[in-house]
C-alpha cells in the first residue's frame, strides 16, 4: 500500500508492504491445541472494512491511501481538502494520479482476510471447537461496546465509572488502563472523524467526570487531521477534568516524542490504582454479545 497523505514523511525513505494470513500455520495451531479446552470457543474479530485496489495477482493487490480522514474514493479522484494539502506541501498537482482500482478488497491495515476465517473454521471442526465471530464494518465500531462493557464491569464491582481513557492508534496501555480504573475507548487515528466519532459516542452515554486521551502523532499536517482545539474540545466534555497523557499540544502533530513519552505519563497524570478485574466469565460475554448488535451495529454469530 502507499498513503502519500497520512503516510508522507514515511514513504520518503520506506515502502509499505502489508501482509495477511490466509491460514494460522503450525505454530498458532500448535498454540491453540494446547491451551484451548476440548470445548472451548475461538473467538475471531474480523473487521469487514475494505478499500477500492488494483489487483496484481491471486495474492497481490495495491491500494492507495489508508483509513482516516479521507474517503478511498479521495485518494484517486481528488478532492478540494487534497488540493490545499498539496499546495501546503509545495507540489505541483492538485490531486494524485494513480493506477484505477479494479476491486474492493479488505483494507491492508484493518481488513480481515476471509480466507484465514476459513482455515480457522477447519480447525474447530477437527477438534471440535466451537467458532463465535465478533464482526463489524469499520475499525471504530467495536469501541463504543467495549467501553461500555467496562463501564458497567467496574460498577459492578463498586468503583468509579466516571474516568475515560480514550488511546490512539498504536499509542495503546491496556495495563494501565485497567490499573487506573479507566474505561478504555481506542480511536484508529488522530483525525477529524476520529474525534467526531468519540463526540458520537458521549453523546449517548452518561457524562464523564475525567477524559484523558493519547494522540498519535505522525510528522504531517495531514488532509482531515483533527487539530489539537478539536480534541481539546471534545476532551472538554468532562465534567471535571481533561487533558492529554504525554503530548505536546504546541508541537502536535509533530511530537513523534509522544510515542514513548505517553508510558511514563500516564501513571503520573491518572493517580488512581485498583486491582484488576477479574476476566469475564464466557457464556456471560455471550450472552451480552449476542445481544449487541441492534445497539452498537457489531455481529456476533456462530459457525
Amino acid at each position: 500500500m502507499h498513503d502519500p497523505n497520512q503516510d508522507r514523511l514515511m514513504v520518503q525513505k520506506l515502502a509499505y508492504f502489508r501482509t495477511k494470513s490466509c491460514r494460522l500455520g503450525d505454530a498458532y495451531e500448535e498454540f491453540i491445541e494446547t491451551v484451548l479446552a476440548s470445548d472451548g470457543t475461538i473467538i475471531i474479530l474480523e473487521c469487514e472494512y475494505d478499500w477500492p485496489a488494483v489487483r496484481i495477482d491471486d495474492r497481490h493487490t495495491y491500494q492507495v491511501g489508508g483509513h482516516g480522514g479521507l474517503e478511498p474514493e479521495d485518494y484517486y479522484e481528488g478532492d478540494e481538502a487534497i488540493a490545499e494539502f498539496l499546495e501546503q506541501q509545495g507540489a505541483n498537482r492538485d490531486r494524485w494520479y494513480t493506477p484505477e482500482p479494479d476491486e474492493r478488497v479488505p483494507e491492508a491495515e484493518w481488513g480481515f482476510e476471509p480466507a484465514l476465517g476459513e482455515d480457522i473454521d477447519r480447525l474447530a471442526d477437527e477438534n471440535g471447537y466451537d467458532v463465535r465471530r465478533l464482526q463489524f464494518d469499520e475499525p471504530h465500531e467495536l469501541s463504543p461496546f467495549v467501553a461500555d462493557r467496562y463501564r458497567e464491569r467496574y460498577a459492578e464491582l463498586g468503583r468509579p465509572v466516571d474516568r475515560l481513557f480514550v488511546q490512539s492508534f498504536a499509542l495503546v496501555e491496556p495495563w494501565w488502563t485497567l490499573r487506573t480504573g479507566s474505561v478504555p475507548y481506542w480511536t484508529p487515528f488522530n483525525t477529524a472523524p476520529d474525534a467526531a466519532q468519540l463526540e458520537s459516542y458521549l453523546d449517548g452515554v452518561e457524562p464523564y467526570d475525567e477524559i484523558w486521551t493519547t494522540l498519535f502523532a505522525h510528522g504531517v499536517d495531514s488532509a482531515g487531521l483533527g487539530l489539537i482545539d478539536r480534541w481539546r474540545s471534545v476532551l472538554s466534555r468532562a465534567r471535571d477534568q481533561y487533558g492529554f497523557v504525554g503530548v505536546d499540544e504546541a508541537e502536535f502533530p509533530y511530537d513523534i516524542e509522544t510515542h514513548v513519552r505517553y508510558h511514563e505519563d500516564l501513571p503520573e497524570t491518572i493517580r488512581a490504582r485498583y486491582a484488576h478485574p477479574a476476566p469475564m466469565a464466557f457464556d456471560r460475554f455471550d450472552s451480552i454479545a449476542d445481544d449487541a448488535g441492534s445497539v452498537y451495529g457489531v455481529d456476533w454469530n456462530q459457525q
